[in-house]
């Protein structure tokens, strides 16, 4: 069998893969050629490339790609392929499009591109993996691919809160250089929970283990299968390392730096105090579905006649998460939604905040 080069693969422009020789020995023939076709991603992430039309009965129907997935700077799809028989081990291919929408275990990719006859043709490209956060705080997706392997996409920068306590990542992108930038935002749907003083989560979904569902940060490390020999659901969460909380009237507000470079801000999870019958306290915060999410806490309190009510509030560990409030007079009336019930010293006191003050 006579010796051959090797393929080098490039992207054009318009999203083709483009197959030219590369000086190294292969047993694939030596050719250079744009070929009009599509993208596609498997069920264990792996990316292939479908000819629309070989040109002759030599071309490759499907080509099969290998190699480490990431982001570049204007949030388009970089594939460095590893050493293979068919491959360039290092070479980079991009994939220009738009991150479309998430979920808890999906990120899904628009990409455009612009067949021979000048027709265009839109199609996503569907990931799956699970979301966390990365050590600066911001938000990645780890992509488990064949043979043990994965790779991390990270959302470089900051997020935001909207209105209704969802994480919002804006950002922009361009299909190349020379193009303007749009402004693009994605989403992410779920609810928050506190167990620790120095770490607040977002949980995308649970940990489902044998048929019971547990907050990811509660469980051991998750292995492929459960005990019970029952495959488990690898729970997405982003778990964000935080500076001292402080309770306010109308939530939590938390100190967070996010990036590499950090940037420091404020976070505030928005929301209404309850207590419930044992003298413990809740946040309910509104969700993106519309339908309030209650993050419970335990509570321990403080009173005196002069200086007023204090309170701190632990996880359902019953540990400390530095969270503390102290109520004065001027506070309880310039605060007189807030009502709340104690029991100190096993004495039943009842704090009234607003037209009836006890103290």
């Amino acid at each position: 069998m006579p010796i051959r080069e090797k393929i080098e693969y490039e992207v054009d422009p318009q999203n083709r893969l483009v197959l030219k020789k590369s000086g190294q020995r292969s047993n694939v023939a030596k050719f250079r050629k744009v070929l009009d076709g599509r993208f596609a991603i498997d069920e264990k992430n792996a990316l292939s490339y479908h000819v629309d039309v070989p040109a002759d009965s030599e071309d490759p129907k499907t080509i099969k790609l290998s190699g480490v997935w990431a982001l570049d700077q204007n949030h388009n799809l970089n594939l460095v392929l590893d050493q293979s028989d068919q491959q360039i081990d290092g070479k980079k291919l991009t994939i220009s499009g738009e991150w479309v929408d998430v979920s808890d275990n999906q990120l899904l990719f628009a990409v455009t591109t612009k067949e021979s006859a000048n027709r265009l043709r839109t199609y996503l490209l569907n990931f799956s993996g699970r979301w966390h956060a990365d050590e600066h705080n911001q938000l990645s997706f780890k992509i488990e691919q064949e043979q043990g392997s994965s790779s991390q996409l990270t959302f470089i920068g900051s997020w935001e809160l909207d209105r209704k306590n969802s994480i919002t990542y804006t950002f922009q992108n361009s299909k190349s250089e020379r193009e303007q930038k749009a402004v693009n935002a994605l989403t992410f749907k779920g609810h928050w929970d506190i167990t620790r003083k120095d770490r607040i989560s977002y949980v995308l979904n649970e940990v489902q283990t044998c048929g019971v569902k547990a907050n990811a940060s509660l469980q051991a490390e998750l292995t492929s299968q459960s005990s019970c020999g029952v495959n488990q659901t690898l729970g997405s969460q982003f778990d964000f390392n935080v500076g001292w909380g402080r309770m306010t009237a109308e939530g939590l507000r938390y100190e967070v730096s996010i990036g590499a470079i950090p940037a420091k801000k404020s976070l505030v999870l928005l929301g209404k105090w309850q207590v419930n019958k044992n003298g413990d306290l809740s946040l309910e915060l509104v969700c993106e579905d519309g339908k309030p999410k209650s993050i419970e806490f335990g509570c321990s309190y403080d009173f005196d006649r002069d200086t007023g009510l204090s309170f701190k509030l632990s996880n359902r560990l019953g540990e400390d998460l530095g969270l503390e409030l102290k109520l004065t007079k001027r506070l309880a009336k310039d605060k007189g939604e807030i009502f709340l019930k104690g029991d100190l010293s096993k004495k039943e006191m009842a704090v009234s905040l607003g037209a009836g003050i006890l103290w």
